[in-house]
């Protein structure tokens, strides 16, 4: 069977590395996952991707803090509290919190990252990011992935020992979640104006986007000039209204996550969120302890989908990279 020339050429031009269009990305997200063409797509966005980071993948690491019930209510969360899943208040303590990242920096993590609900008080953020930041690599990037803030707290942050913040508008924002757009958007331009670096994502992605949403979205989050990016895909949280959604695995995640490459171009560096897609444009994925959005475990590594840091960067390896050692690159000034 033939393969769709239009699809080759716009696979070439992505790989020259300077992206492609608002429309050219609908035309490539458009493609059937289980084709041809899909495979090529895959194959192109592999191959941009170890261009841009010179074959290097990276594991970052991140501890979720708090499993209390989030007022947001984004409905394809397990911490909203509109799903019921979660108690009302519910956080891990210090010492757990100082143990984990301990263990983490011994593993050789590239990054770690804090995370809480909206539930979480900041002060208190503020307090655990400090602890941490005294038991870690004094070069390890720190992120921050909590709740939208003003520049005020973007500076406290800054002074906490934060290097960066995790932070997206998610598909769907102020639809299926009761945060609007433009709330998202300034607390990442607080980010930035306070000296933070910038971690986003394209998610969660649900079979009712359609390519032109997908790629529409890509744009808007390029023009905020993230460090790391990546796709993802919406998990069906038991419970959530969306658990009855089909349940789509690797191949799905890794040619949504090719297209992703393709579209942005080489820059930035880092383009992934998960090493299911490393053999198809995914340079960096996340290990993760504590809690977790996609499922409803308190302990996510133990009984839930969170990853280890050596199967993370094992799965890498397979797929032919190598694994940066030291910290990740561009986050501390």
């Amino acid at each position: 069977m033939p393969i769709d020339k239009r699809i080759v050429d716009l696979v070439d031009k992505g790989m020259s590395g300077e992206g492609l269009t608002e429309e050219e990305g609908a035309e490539l997200l458009s493609v059937n996952p289980y084709t041809f063409e899909s495979a090529h797509i895959r194959w192109g966005g592999y191959m941009l991707a170890r261009k841009a980071s010179g074959g290097m993948a990276e594991v970052h690491a991140q501890i979720g803090m708090d499993a209390s019930a989030c007022p947001k209510n984004c409905q394809f969360c397990s911490f909203a509290a509109c799903n019921g899943l979660r108690p009302p208040k519910a956080e891990m303590p210090k010492d757990e919190v100082i143990e984990y990242a301990k263990a983490y920096n011994e593993a050789g993590v590239n990054l770690m990252c804090l995370m809480v609900t909206a539930a979480y008080d900041f002060d208190k953020f503020l307090d655990m990011g400090a602890s941490v930041r005294e038991v870690i690599n004094p070069d390890m990037p720190l992120m921050a992935n909590i709740d939208d803030f003003s520049y005020e707290q973007a500076v406290k942050l800054k002074e906490a020992g934060f290097d960066a913040v995790y932070h997206v508008v998610h598909m769907g924002e102020g639809k299926i979640t009761t945060i609007k757009p433009e709330t998202r958007i300034a607390t990442m331009e607080n980010a930035k104006k306070a000296g933070l670096k910038l971690s986003s994502c394209v998610e969660p992605i649900g079979p009712e986007h359609t390519p032109q949403e997908i790629s529409k979205h890509i744009h808007q989050l390029m023009k905020l000039d993230p460090l790391s990016t990546g796709v993802g895909l919406r998990v069906p949280v038991p419970g959530s209204p969306f658990a009855n959604d089909p349940h789509r695995g690797a191949i799905d995640w890794s040619f949504y996550m090719a297209c992703m490459r393709l579209i942005v171009g080489l820059t930035p560096k880092l383009c992934g969120n998960a090493d299911i897609a490393a053999d198809s444009g995914a340079n960096y994925g996340w290990a993760e302890v504590g809690t977790n959005p996609r499922d409803d475990s308190s302990h996510t590594d133990k009984t839930g989908i969170g990853r280890g840091v050596k199967t993370s960067q094992y799965n890498f390896m397979l797929a032919g990279w190598q694994i940066l050692e030291g910290p990740s690159q561009g986050w501390r000034e």
